[in-house]
């Protein structure tokens, strides 16, 4: 479908301002269906109902499906960038012992999106891909992603953060999936995989 002669879809990171815009709720529109129904679903039709606009107002702000899928990814990954960047914030906030940092890691677990947008996180994943632009949000997302763990492994004093890093996010997410799958609490046993992992990178230096 072709669009009208509306704003880039590039945009700059999401902001609390923008949450009551035609633009935001369209996007928080495909982040449900894509949960709820999968990418297969997303249509300008589909979305721009179930964001209560009109069909010419999604094609002002979108000019195809995948800016609609990009964006959505996009959100998602900001957003919970900035739930995990304020655990983080405590992690700077004095000394913190082994089981402190559990504890944290438990929470931000225990904090992730509902199950819904989490499955529209790896349904959006696999979409990627078939899609360069989309991989590049993806990408962009988990770079966030693994320089938080890089900073955790850092406070608690792991020989090369760098590269375990981004093993932390894989562990993180493939418990994700476990809990999307069985409906477990997932939260303690990857908090201590992971200080697991540390205790071991120490005992390796």
């Amino acid at each position: 479908m072709s669009a009208g002669p509306g704003p880039a879809t590039d945009a700059a990171p999401p902001t609390d301002a923008d949450e009551d815009t035609p633009r935001r709720r369209i996007i928080r529109a495909v982040l449900r269906t894509v949960g709820d129904q999968g990418v297969g679903a997303v249509s300008h039709r589909q979305v721009a109902a179930a964001a209560g606009v009109s069909l010419g107002t999604l094609t002002y702000h979108f000019k195809g499906r995948e800016d609609l899928l990009r964006e959505a990814l996009r959100l998602f990954s900001h957003e919970e960038t900035r739930r995990l960047e304020a655990i983080a914030d405590e992690l700077r906030a004095g000394d913190r012992g082994l089981e402190d940092v559990g504890r944290l890691i438990g929470r931000a677990v225990e904090g992730q999106a509902e199950q819904r947008q989490v499955v529209a996180q790896f349904e959006l994943y696999l979409h990627a891909t078939r899609d360069p632009d989309l991989e590049r949000v993806v990408r962009e997302g988990r770079d966030a992603f693994d320089r938080l763990a890089r900073e955790l492994l850092d406070r608690l004093g792991v020989p090369d953060a760098a590269g375990l890093a981004p093993i932390v996010v894989a562990t993180a997410e493939g418990m994700a999936l476990r809990r999307l799958d069985t409906g477990e609490d997932t939260g303690p046993a990857l908090a201590r995989a992971l200080l697991l992992l540390a205790a071991g990178a120490h005992a390796a230096a």
